[in-house]
């Protein structure tokens, strides 16, 4: 059986929050062939793994100081002093440390579960506040400082506790995701500030460097488990979304998003920049995910009529001579965002294409079969969707 890479031990989860381009210079303190090294790698191909004692400036068979872009602690060599790493980096470098937090909730429900599969590394990193210190009594400023909420059983989504906008979008992209007690979970916490929310999750991760940091840095990421991309959220406030495809291509999606543009559609993200073979980059809609098995029948047909108007909508911005218009193509409630009792924004364009009207109608109604518990509701949400549409 191949590792996961979104376990505790070993994670590679972090690697997707820092902005490691082609070319620079990595150096990681941890394991050959681990998960974070062939995350790493991916991007760059410049990385060298070494262990704690090979990494100290100065001792000869050890790397260079001064000329790391990138010095990523995913060990427990972070007992050695900050200021020896510190002396690694390039002028414009960043320090990169990882650690657990071996009393979240989160640990100790899976192991309580028996869900957990090696659990944290004893020793690992210290902590995330001795961390902090060291690394400004180093010389360095702390950029970004990052909750990792992960687990034995769902991939990682994370939040930049330094950003206040930060929290509440992730956990909004994802709390509706995410069922069973984990879900719970997410919402119980959903009301703590950035900071309190640190204390809880079972991973950490502090980025440090000279210089400011960057405008539009990553400050969040989100990733479902039966989701074929990761969302990386940027900038603060948070702006706009990176998308980076694991399995599909942006090809659909960009056009649609482009064509919505010209249209005049309001409710969908737009287009920021040019899109690469496995990764498009976005404005980022704000606004909360329904939570589906909380509605009851009346709320579920409410937010069916609304649903429908933003349909009937979208088809006549985009409807052709031929009758077509532009089909979502997975034109659910779990694809919208919603504020207060509005649609906010339509998202997932994953599936577009250009066909019938009836496709996306059809769909509306038939993707609540799990919460449609009787003919005579099916009946209430058909009749709202249809009066709705006109």
């Amino acid at each position: 059986m191949e590792p996961r890479d979104d376990l505790p031990t070993g994670d590679a989860s972090w690697a997707d929050l820092v902005d490691v381009r082609a070319g620079d210079r990595v150096l990681l303190v941890g394991t050959p062939d681990s998960p974070a090294h062939r995350a790493l790698s991916r991007t760059t191909t410049a990385v060298t793994v070494v262990d704690g004692a090979e990494a100290l400036p100065g001792s000869g068979a050890g790397p260079e100081a001064g000329s790391w872009d990138w010095v990523c602690l995913d060990s427990t060599a972070a007992a050695v002093p900050a200021s020896r790493w510190a002396a690694l980096l390039a002028e414009a470098g960043r320090v990169v440390v990882v650690g657990d937090n071996r009393v979240s909730p989160v640990h100790v429900l899976d192991r309580w579960s028996g869900r957990s599969r090696g659990g944290t590394a004893e020793g690992r990193c210290r902590g995330r506040r001795r961390t902090q210190r060291d690394l400004v009594a180093a010389g360095l400023g702390v950029h970004q400082v990052f909750g990792l909420i992960r687990s034995a059983q769902a991939p990682a989504v994370a939040f930049d506790a330094l950003v206040d906008t930060s929290s509440a979008a992730v956990l909004q992209a994802t709390v509706a995701h995410v069922g069973g007690w984990r879900g719970a979970a997410l919402r119980s916490v959903a009301h703590l500030s950035p900071q309190r929310l640190l204390g809880v999750c079972p991973g950490w991760l502090v980025v440090a460097g000279r210089g400011e940091a960057a405008a539009d840095r990553v400050v969040g990421k989100v990733s479902n488990r039966d989701s074929e991309e990761v969302k990386l959220l940027r900038g603060d406030p948070v702006s706009s979304v990176e998308r980076r495809y694991l399995v599909s291509d942006p090809t659909a999606e960009v056009a649609a998003l482009r064509e919505l543009e010209v249209a005049g559609f309001p409710l969908a993200p737009r287009v920021l920049g040019e899109s690469g073979a496995a990764s498009s980059w976005c404005s980022w809609m704000p606004g909360a995910t329904l939570t589906l098995d909380r509605l009851d029948d009346d709320a579920l047909v409410a937010w069916v009529a609304r649903a429908a108007r933003v349909l009937a909508e979208l088809q006549r911005l985009t409807r052709r001579a031929d009758g077509t218009v532009l089909v979502h193509g997975d034109f659910w409630l779990g694809n919208l965002l919603t504020d207060g009792e509005r649609v906010s924004a339509v998202v997932d364009w994953t599936e577009s294409s250009r066909g019938p009207a009836s496709l996306d109608r059809d769909f509306l109604v038939t993707s609540l079969e799990r919460w449609i518990g009787s003919d005579a509701l099916r009946e209430r949400l058909e009749a709202a969707r249809d009066e709705a549409m006109g």
